[in-house]
């Protein structure tokens, strides 16, 4: 059944003439349509500058830090400083070591007994900067005997201050006793505290010899060690498997 209302197929809808014509729809699809797309279109054009902005500044942040970084890891700790001290062997003194050939090699007591010495060749008398130098390769660190730091021996230069890891690094050395046993001892410069335990070969293998070196000695070692060759005394402390 049809409603009372709807028109029949094939013919036009009856008016009547007592009501008011309906109103024609109006078109929105030329005024609004495009109002929208170009809202939508400007939308997207804000969107993309934004999006290339936000991306410029990142690509310019992560560039500065990384100029930053590489500008800090240029320099020396900031916690160093080159001070006086009155004690021979004061911790972070740093020593000038003559060859006996024109050059002369540098050292940096560091805790306890432990001097290490670099890996960097110098003329007698050279204008060094501390600073700069203490940051260099470090070719070996052993035990010193005291005398090497008495005048007379190994000219005293200045004392560079001990940072935070050198201060309270604890230090392994390798130790073999006569019976070929193989221990690694260890010394905390925090607690004052040191030990021994045992260890296996290739535990140790690359680990510094637990000796006391003289003053003569480690200039044999340094001397050696800028030519390329081997040392006597390494090879003779070398561990046995």
């Amino acid at each position: 059944m049809r409603h009372p209302t709807a028109p029949r197929t094939g013919t036009q809808p009856a008016i009547d003439p007592r009501l008011p014509l309906p109103r024609k729809p109006r078109s929105r699809s030329k005024t609004i349509v495009p109002q929208t797309a170009s809202r939508r279109a400007e939308r997207r054009a804000q969107s993309a500058r934004a999006s290339a902005s936000g991306v410029f500044l990142v690509v310019d942040s992560l560039r500065r830090a990384s100029v930053r970084e590489l500008e800090v890891h240029d320099q020396p700790p900031a916690s160093r400083k080159v001070v006086k001290a009155r004690a021979n062997r004061a911790p972070g003194r740093v020593v000038r070591i003559d060859l006996g050939d024109g050059r002369c090699a540098y050292g940096r007591q560091l805790t306890g007994v432990i001097v290490e010495f670099y890996d960097r060749v110098g003329g007698a008398g050279e204008a060094v900067n501390l600073l700069e130098l203490v940051v260099s390769p470090v070719a070996f660190r052993v035990w010193v005997v005291d005398s090497a730091f008495r005048r007379g021996n190994w000219e005293l230069l200045d004392v560079v201050t001990l940072d935070e890891d050198e201060a309270t690094r604890i230090h392994y050395f390798a130790k073999q006793d006569i019976r070929g046993r193989i221990s690694v001892h260890w010394s905390n410069p925090v607690s004052g505290g040191s030990g021994e335990r045992a260890a296996s070969f290739e535990e140790c293998r690359d680990l510094e010899i637990a000796a006391v070196w003289s003053r003569e000695h480690v200039e044999d070692r340094l001397r050696d060690h800028f030519d390329g060759r081997p040392n006597k005394w390494v090879e003779s402390l070398r561990l046995k498997p």
